[in-house]
């Protein structure tokens, strides 16, 4: 037997009807590359020379391939859809989100875990519950008014939300439960906290968390939520990449930012059983430069009325390949003002 070299390689079980022209077109490789890499691990009565032995049952492949190498395809319908799947158990996620504003950077940290609580003619009804206090730049102690503000959040969760089949979010759910854990909450500040700052802020909280219609504008762009849920499952076609625009809110007080993004589907690892979605593209919105700049007070401007803004996204979903759950995700986005403006949301699975 040869000793064989340490680099690493992938099995692929030869089919019926299966040559090396076949699978050369398959693994979009050369026929000379198929054979190279095989005959470098092979036996030697398995070495390919014109074409397959006639009894040859197993080819080495390179590690890295798309989705027709590893039975994917079978997941895909035919608009090339990966279908949504029943996600049994609970998944634990750390998530981070760092905003960035010339020099300045805030950073905030909290884990949150999601179940997945059935299917349903509307879509998939997900579970998200908060399981650790936020953090902003690494600090847990808060003052009075951002403790108050960190009690009010969470009454917001165990938060609901329906998902599509194509893993974009459609709405968050609104329950009377909701207005029982404000109550009980609202009861606890008021017995620590005292004053009319607490009082205006239980006000506002309670207008916004005890009506429904209030409650759902609330979450209409949810960072969170548009990163998490965010056509995750839309169009896994590795041929022809998929374009489209992708609207994120990334300045105070400034409607969701356009970007024209172009979706690829990543090669897959075998040892890992991973699979990588790369997502790319630039700010492509409607109002320019000095509009943008004007909403967020950076009133001094010295280009031309219709000059845009530029700007980049830029995000990478990784998903387990048998349940494809969620393993994480990366999303940066940015924007070229005068000070120049940057969002980093990293959701990694513990």
């Amino acid at each position: 037997m040869r000793q064989k070299p340490q680099e690493k390689f992938s099995i692929y079980d030869i089919k019926e009807g299966d040559t090396l022209a076949s699978l050369a077109t398959f693994f979009e490789k050369t026929q000379q590359e198929i054979k190279g890499f095989h005959n470098i691990f092979c036996e030697h009565e398995e070495l390919i020379v014109f074409d397959f032995p006639a009894d040859l049952k197993q080819l080495y492949v390179y590690p890295y391939l798309h989705y027709k190498a590893i039975g994917v395809a079978e997941h895909l319908d035919e608009s090339t859809y990966l279908q949504h799947k029943k996600q049994d158990g609970t998944r634990h996620y750390n998530v981070q989100y760092i905003s960035t504003e010339g020099e300045k950077n805030t950073v905030i940290n909290f884990e949150i875990n999601i179940i997945h609580k059935g299917i349903y003619t509307e879509g998939h009804l997900y579970l998200i519950n908060k399981i650790t206090p936020t953090t902003i730049n690494g600090e847990n102690d808060a003052n009075d008014t951002e403790e108050i503000k960190e009690k009010i959040g969470n009454v917001a969760y165990p938060l609901q939300v329906l998902v599509k089949e194509n893993g974009m979010w459609q709405e968050v759910i609104f329950d009377k439960a909701i207005k029982k854990r404000f109550e009980i909450t609202k009861q606890e500040i008021l017995e620590y906290y005292k004053g009319q700052t607490t009082y205006n802020m239980l006000a506002h909280a309670e207008e916004r968390l005890c009506n429904e219609a209030n409650f759902k504008k609330m979450f209409e762009n949810n960072w969170l939520l548009d990163t998490v849920f965010n056509n995750v499952y839309k169009y896994y076609n590795y041929e022809h990449p998929i374009k489209e625009t992708v609207k994120f809110e990334l300045l105070n007080h400034v409607s969701p930012i356009a970007f024209d993004v172009e979706q690829h589907i990543g090669d897959f690892e075998f040892d890992s059983k991973l699979i990588t979605i790369n997502r790319k593209g630039i700010l492509n919105d409607s109002r320019s430069r000095a509009s943008l700049e004007l909403a967020v007070g950076e009133t001094e401007y010295d280009g031309t009325v219709s000059e845009k803004a530029t700007g980049k996204f830029e995000q990478k979903i990784i998903l387990d390949m048998k349940t494809f759950n969620i393993v994480s995700i990366y999303l940066r986005l940015s924007i070229d003002l005068q000070t120049p403006r940057s969002v980093e949301v990293k959701v990694g699975m513990i």
